[in-house]
């Protein structure tokens, strides 16, 4: 029986060699003790648990995941579903034999990330872009996240703010890094505020998604104009509802956040409609994974990220007007 995993959804170059940094001293230690019983000499992996644990963070990185499934299919059920499971020489040995190899190419990918010079240890956030067919729709994203960063008022207290720090080699990830206060250590203000205006923004997003859906089913029931304009006008007004009633919640999440003049909610306003517009296109938000764990459980889970069908994409109109 083949070992599940969850496929590779999150996994850029830094991720990678952090992964490999972060185990490649534990898996190299011994794993396999021997020991006696009737059949002779064997060997126990008494820290399976810990094992499993290394493995599956590892099976996320392409390269390593059929070293990892190997490793799985080389036990038998039997054996993996054992607390310390006691191993034969020959398996013993197989085993031994693909963690040296998978270790080997955790030292390649460690070597070759190092010799680049390349610096993505600061916590931050990670956006992650849809494949663009042109220049200037990856520079529109990159715009519409500039606003996002630098001008909404969530993301700027207390000196701290939102800068932008690296694209990682190869592909569409972009590399969000936190100026801190002076004197600070850690940047956690302002993550916190980052991950509660996505969740907030998904929920809002959530919100359009039903008021379309009733507005397509509303003019596929012949309904006078009239009587459909009266209604469709008091959709506009449920959301912009929405939006002044997640401003409001995020001040309340976000006390050390005062806006100075009314100018400023409206820009909070227009920065939950770009996120919303991002989101729908399948731009995808998280904080770093070297970010401390009590960060990364705030961010929306990744089924929350999910691409709505391309019928809805359709009804999902920006709406120009002030909050």
């Amino acid at each position: 029986m083949k070992m599940q995993f969850k496929g590779n959804t999150f996994m850029r170059l830094y991720n990678t060699y952090y992964l490999c940094k972060k185990h490649i001293n534990t898996l190299e230690e011994n794993w396999f003790d021997p020991v006696t019983d009737n059949n002779g000499v064997c060997y126990s992996i008494s820290e399976w648990e810990s094992l499993q644990h290394i493995l599956l963070e590892l099976k996320n990185i392409d390269i390593l995941s059929p070293s990892v499934n190997d490793f799985y299919e080389s036990m038998s059920t039997y054996d993996r579903e054992k607390i310390v499971p006691v191993l034969g020489l020959l398996t013993k040995t197989k085993l031994l034999n693909i963690l040296i190899e998978i270790c080997s190419k955790m030292h390649v990918i460690i070597s070759l990330y190092e010799s680049m010079g390349l610096d993505n240890s600061k916590s931050g956030i990670d956006v992650k872009l849809p494949q663009c067919n042109s220049l200037s729709e990856y520079i529109l994203y990159l715009k519409e996240l500039d606003f996002i960063f630098n001008r909404c008022p969530f993301f700027n207290v207390n000196d701290e703010s939102i800068v932008f720090n690296s694209v990682d080699v190869g592909s569409t990830w972009v590399k969000f890094a936190v100026k801190l206060a002076a004197g600070a250590t850690t940047a956690t203000i302002v993550i916190n505020n980052f991950a509660t205006v996505v969740d907030k923004s998904v929920q809002v997003r959530s919100h359009y998604v039903s008021l379309k859906q009733q507005e397509q089913l509303l003019r596929k029931q012949n309904i006078e104009n009239e009587a459909l304009e009266i209604v469709l006008n008091s959709y506009k007004v449920l959301q912009k509802q929405y939006i002044q009633d997640a401003i409001k919640d995020l001040k309340e999440l976000n006390p050390e956040v005062e806006f100075k003049d009314g100018e400023e909610e409206d820009v909070a306003g227009q920065c939950i409609e770009k996120m919303i517009a991002l989101l729908d296109k399948g731009v995808e938000f998280y904080a770093s994974i070297d970010a401390p764990e009590e960060i990364k459980v705030l961010f929306p889970p990744l089924d929350k990220y999910e691409k709505l069908s391309v019928d809805t994409l359709k009804l999902l109109e920006p709406i120009n007007t002030k909050y």
